[in-house]
């Protein structure tokens, strides 16, 4: 149990800090084994449990493999989600955003976030993963399965920002056509950090220099 206490507040600080876990080897003692095994070897010096722990033999029960690691991060993740669905519960209403951006593997990987309003506005991002059907009935499926997987109504919704694509703000067939046609009250608005991009990306177009900067930095 002390063990795990350890383990856990070690795994919090590292999420809470945006730190990564893993290194290329997950070998204690190991100089590319990164932050949560450096961490644990870190306390190890100061804590009588960490010490013991890190001194038992590779082939026993230990609770530092990367499996895990995974483990504690999807427990947290779940609680933290059920709080903030609390919470939108609970706000009057809730508006979504909804956008896709490509990964290394130049897979679209589609964000879903939810902003509502207690005192002051709030933005959670609720979804993040792979978008095989980016067709307008497809986003729509996913925006309105991931709605009612947090057991929230349609009918709170006040508000949708998309960027400006067709098949999310297509007047008669788009995404939030489709959304207005559920829930009349939510208001469509073209993301203005979208349309601040688009306005850099035609201003910036004639200029060589600029382009093969982001042409570099998309290579990275």
């Amino acid at each position: 149990r002390q063990v795990l206490e350890h383990l856990i507040n070690v795994t919090l600080t590292l999420s809470m800090c945006n730190l990564a876990f893993r290194g290329h080897r997950e070998v204690l003692g190991h100089a590319n084994s990164r932050n949560f095994l450096s961490i644990v070897e870190l306390l190890a010096k100061y804590d009588l449990v960490l010490k013991k722990l890190v001194s038992m033999p590779s082939g026993l029960i230990r609770y530092l493999s990367h499996t895990i690691q995974d483990e504690l991060i999807e427990i947290f993740s779940k609680r933290i989600e059920g709080n903030i669905v609390e919470k939108i519960k609970a706000a009057p209403f809730f508006s979504i955003i909804m956008d896709t951006t490509q990964d290394i593997s130049k897979t679209d990987q589609l964000s879903q976030i939810f902003q509502y309003v207690t005192i002051a506005t709030d933005e959670r991002n609720m979804a993040t993963g792979e978008i095989c059907d980016q067709s307008t009935s497809g986003l729509e499926k996913k925006i309105i399965g991931c709605i009612e997987q947090k057991g929230l109504g349609i009918s709170k919704c006040r508000g949708q920002g998309y960027d400006g694509a067709s098949n999310m703000s297509g007047v008669y067939s788009g995404v939030q056509a489709r959304i207005s046609k559920k829930e009349p009250n939510a208001e469509y608005v073209h993301c203005a950090t979208h349309n601040l991009h688009l306005t850099l990306n035609d201003s910036v177009r004639g200029i060589p220099e600029v382009k093969h900067f982001y042409d570099m930095i998309e290579r990275l």
